[in-house]
């Protein structure tokens, strides 16, 4: 109950926020590729869960080639290690910085991003929390006045730990593209 109330207060903050003048909102969704490492994404490949992410973010101009946009998101993260595969679900929290690269319609993305898990799949991982935080980096790439396209690489400064057999720890990371649709 108490996640629902937290969610419920943070969307009406940014309601509020989004409605000002100057401040653009809109929708945002895609598919994301996660890993339990960096390097896992691209040499292991099989071991990578295939998911997606949906949800909500502002723009507010803060100069003609910055902006700053908060997003609200449910994703699905996880990754598949020695057989057995762990997922759940997401709330991230990102707060992004836009940077317009010149007279191109091309854009940079970076920032922090915070995650609280909803429902904890694999338990028994000693280290696991129920919140991550870490950082984004990425592109995006203006199509039309209102459609926009991203893709961001996600990774997670909170190191876990599992008991053997698979006793390493692991970081979760992610590859995101999404579509993201500006409705004012």
């Amino acid at each position: 109950m108490k996640k629902f109330i937290l969610i419920y207060c943070l969307l009406g903050v940014c309601w509020t926020a989004f409605t000002q003048d100057g401040v653009n909102f809109g929708v945002k969704a895609g598919g994301n590729a996660t890993s339990h490492a960096g390097t896992g994404l691209l040499n292991d490949p099989n071991n990578n869960i295939y998911a997606y992410h949906f949800g909500v973010f502002g723009q507010l101009p803060l100069t003609s080639d910055v902006l700053l946009s908060p997003e609200i998101l449910y994703t699905k993260k996880g990754f598949k290690r020695r057989g057995i595969t762990f997922q759940s679900p997401y709330i991230d929290f990102s707060l992004l910085a836009k940077i317009n690269l010149g007279d191109s319609k091309a854009y940079c993305v970076v920032g922090p991003y915070a995650s609280y898990q909803l429902e904890r799949e694999f338990s028994y991982i000693t280290s696991q929390k129920t919140y991550d935080f870490g950082g984004n980096l990425g592109i995006g790439l203006k199509i039309q006045q209102h459609l926009r396209m991203e893709a961001i690489f996600q990774t997670s400064a909170n190191v876990w730990t599992a008991p053997r057999p698979m006793g390493e720890g692991y970081r979760l990371t992610q590859v995101t593209l999404s579509a993201l649709y500006l409705i004012r």
